[in-house]
This record gives structure tokens, C-alpha cells and sequence, in this order.
């Protein structure tokens, strides 16, 4: 069995196909679903606006062709070889370090990478697709991550999409006192709210489900409140249009700018997207989508990459270290079996002795003491001889198997 990842991120995949191959809840437990009956034993998906990305420990004959195959099948899509990307072993946890440290993503050293992978760890965990190995692997990178982020200095200053774009929208427009409308109020809408009452722009927000709207006014009494089945009608109202829903259909639709008659800047920050790209085209308003913001440069985030780049071998150690212990052949089972068989054949010789001997209470106890060392000296300490030995841990392997099989008959 081998560790590996296979996907298609923003540095392969447009955006217009990134939100074709986007893993909802339901599709990722179908697709795990589909991976565990076949070549892999453990799962976990990672979806977000800018990768889809699918972790295995599978069978040491899983190829890249594969990868591309479930992938072309699943989302019934063609042509994407050149698109998938697969690494294995090393390779796949040096990834999922850089990963999670935020130097994969479009913002360097953003934080939001490091929750989104936990809630995949989560998910995996409570539906029982991941197990022993990818737990550890995870966990492991979440810490590792941790401890850079925080020693490094990069989280200091929090930065995300909503961030870079909306710095550069204050720049071009200026936020302060513009009538601004965030659309959905999960973790990037709510982020957004955050970065708006800095600007001091006059804030409305709309979200479907009008109770989370109403915990959100007790928060912040001054936000005004649109109802979301009406968005189209109040569109013409705002200078600043944030979109940042789960939805699996457009939002912000172009017949809403029908009578736009002044500049606006419209933020979407979701994949699949919310708004309509045909947006883009009408006069007088600026469309950003996560693809765009790529294009805008910062200097904070060269100082980000600079100084998560200090850290290029403690992340190839720590990548080694999660290695040697995934490798490390497991002798627990075969211990198990062992002391199992061990006190089958203990109980049998007691049993055979009291039949045969008049022993006293005290006599028991020594010969029962003296039966374990010597089935410890013929079994459980030769296992521990072949586990400190320098075999290789293939033939360790196949040596461990082997021997479960014979305690066992």
C-alpha cells in the first residue's frame, strides 16, 4: 500500500473548469464510496475554490491513468490528462505540508487552507473513510503547519481573497461610506463583513436563511438586512456587490444590472460561481472572480513567500519523518495473535498439570509464571528480534504476514 494524492488545482485548471470538478458533501461521499470498494483502503477529499484534490493509501499498483480515469468518469468529462496531477509517497506529504502552510494557494501563507483542511479530516474521520494512516498523516500536517505559521510570523497579519481584492477595490474606488452587499455569511462572507466595518462602508447583507441573518444584526445592530428571494430588485442600490454563497446555481444574475447606471465593483468568491459572468460586460461594472485576484500583485505576500521559504528543510525533515513512520511495519497485529496463542497454550498446560499434579496455590502461580517466559523466549521476543533487525520493510512485511497466519491455525 502507498500514500498518494491525485486532483486538479487554480495552477492547472481554469476556473471555469475548477467548478466542473468541485466535490460537493454528497459527491464526496460517493467518490470515497467508489475509491474504498476498489484500489484504496483509506480516503479523503479536499475541495475548495481553488483545488479538488483526493488522498489515498491505495495499492501500490495505482497509476496516474487511474487518477485521470476516475476523474473523466465521475465528472463525465473529457480530456483531462494533461489537467491531474498525482504524487506518491514523499512526493504526496511534501505537498500536503506546503499545503497546509499556504504556500499552494493563491494568497501565500493565507490561513483559511489550514481550517479547510481539518473540516476534510473531520468529515473523513466521522464517516470512518479515513483511518490509522491518513489520520496521522493529516494531524501531522495541521501541527507541523501550525507551528511554522505561527514561528514564522505569517499569521500575523491575516490574509485572504477577500483581502487582496478588496484592498485593491479601495484603491481603484475607495470603500468608505459606499453602500456594499455581501450575498451568504459562512466564513468568507463573514470575513468580508470584518474587512467592510474597517473601510467604514455602509454594510447590507443577504443570506438565505433569514435566522443567521438576524444572530448576525445582534452582532452588529448598523447592518442593514435584504431579503435574498429579492436580491435582483436592490442590485441597482449598491456601488460594492459581494458573492460568497455554497450555491450550486447562479446568484447575481446579468438582468439585475439591467438599469446600472453607475460604477460598481463585483466580488465573487465562490466556486461553483455566483455571479453570471456575462457581468463583466456591462458597463461601468468591474468583475472580480478568484482567477482574477491571482493577477493582482502584493508585496506583503513576497514577504510571506520569503520567509515560508526559510523553512524549506524543516518541511523536507518533517516530510521524511511522516514517511519512515507510515513505513514502519506494524507489528501489533501480529503481537495480538501471538499473546493470544500464547494463553491458549498456557491455559491447555495448566490444565493438563492440574490433572496430573496435586499443586498448591503457590505452585501454580510459579509454574504458570515460568510457561509464560518460555513461550515469551519461542515467540514474542523473536518477533521483536525481526521488527529491531535491518531487513527491509518489505520483507519485514511479507515476514509479518506470514507468521499472523501461522499463530493463527
Amino acid at each position: 500500500m502507498k500514500f498518494l494524492v491525485f486532483g486538479i488545482n487554480h495552477n492547472m485548471c481554469p476556473i471555469d473548469l475548477r467548478e466542473k470538478l468541485h466535490f460537493t458533501e454528497s459527491k464526496t461521499i460517493e467518490a470515497c464510496d467508489i475509491l474504498l470498494s476498489s484500489k484504496a483502503s483509506e480516503a479523503i477529499i479536499l475541495s475548495t475554490c481553488n483545488r479538488s484534490e483526493i488522498y489515498l493509501i491505495a495499492s501500490d499498483d495505482f497509476k496516474k491513468n487511474e487518477a485521470v480515469d476516475f476523474y473523466e468518469k465521475f465528472f463525465k468529462i473529457d480530456n483531462l490528462s494533461n489537467r491531474v496531477f498525482l504524487l506518491e509517497e514523499k512526493d504526496a506529504i511534501n505537498h500536503l505540508l506546503n499545503l497546509a502552510l499556504g504556500r499552494e494557494s493563491l494568497i501565500v501563507g493565507e490561513d483559511q487552507i489550514l481550517g479547510q483542511i481539518k473540516d476534510a479530516l473531520d468529515q473523513s474521520q466521522g464517516l470512518h473513510f479515513s483511518k490509522k494512516y491518513l489520520n496521522y498523516i493529516f494531524r501531522e500536517a495541521i501541527s507541523f503547519a501550525k507551528r511554522i505559521k505561527t514561528e514564522s510570523g505569517v499569521s500575523a497579519t491575516p490574509i485572504s481573497t477577500a483581502y487582496i481584492a478588496l484592498k485593491d477595490i479601495d484603491q481603484k474606488f475607495g470603500i468608505k461610506d459606499k453602500k456594499a452587499l455581501v450575498v451568504g455569511i459562512g466564513k468568507m462572507g463573514s470575513l468580508s463583513i470584518t474587512y467592510l466595518i474597517d473601510y467604514g462602508a455602509d454594510i447590507s447583507v443577504s443570506n438565505r436563511n433569514m435566522e443567521n441573518s438576524l444572530k448576525l444584526k445582534e452582532k452588529y445592530p448598523f447592518i442593514k438586512l435584504v431579503d435574498f428571494k429579492k436580491i435582483g430588485d436592490f442590485i441597482d442600490d449598491f456601488d460594492l456587490i459581494i458573492s460568497a454563497t455554497k450555491s450550486p446555481h447562479t446568484i447575481i444574475k446579468k438582468e439585475f444590472f439591467k438599469e446600472n447606471t453607475s460604477e460598481k465593483y463585483v466580488l465573487d468568491l465562490s466556486l461553483p460561481r455566483d455571479v453570471d459572468q456575462d457581468v463583466e460586460n456591462i458597463k461601468n461594472v468591474h468583475l472580480y472572480n478568484i482567477d482574477k485576484l491571482q493577477k493582482i500583485s502584493d508585496a506583503n505576500l513576497n514577504l510571506r513567500k520569503e520567509k515560508l521559504a526559510l523553512y524549506d528543510e524543516d518541511i523536507q525533515n518533517k516530510a521524511c519523518e511522516i514517511y519512515r513512520q507510515i513505513k514502519e511495519v506494524d507489528f501489533s497485529s501480529l503481537l495480538n495473535v501471538v499473546n493470544d496463542k500464547c494463553e491458549e497454550v498456557k491455559d491447555f498446560t495448566l490444565s493438563y498439570l492440574d490433572r496430573k499434579l496435586n499443586l498448591s496455590h503457590g505452585q501454580r502461580i510459579k509454574v504458570e509464571k515460568i510457561i509464560k517466559s518460555a513461550l515469551n523466549k519461542v515467540s514474542r521476543d523473536q518477533i521483536l528480534k525481526i521488527k529491531s533487525s535491518t531487513m527491509d520493510n518489505s520483507k519485514k512485511q511479507e515476514l509479518t504476514s506470514f507468521l499472523e497466519e501461522v499463530y493463527k491455525q
